[in-house]
């Protein structure tokens, strides 16, 4: 029981301990720095896509009721 308590192992066990929390603080922020930014940024390229096609599809829409409504006061 001595040498479980002796201060070399107590340091090896102490710097063990200290380097797997790095690994994981580091695999951690890693894996925050490299996958959610993409994922963030795919999903907000995905929604200003869909309201630009939203954008585009209204003004299409407006454009060609615009266009039907000078025909038909052209027809009067």
């Amino acid at each position: 029981m001595e040498d479980f308590l002796s201060p070399s192992h107590m340091s090896t066990i102490l710097l063990d301990t200290i380097m797997y929390f790095c690994v994981y603080i580091c695999t951690i922020a890693a894996s925050l720095s490299l996958h959610e930014p993409k994922a963030i940024t795919r999903s907000i390229i995905d929604e200003l896509q869909k309201k630009a096609r939203s954008i585009k599809g209204s003004h299409e829409n407006n454009k060609q009721h615009k266009e039907k409504g000078e025909e038909e006061f052209k027809n009067r």
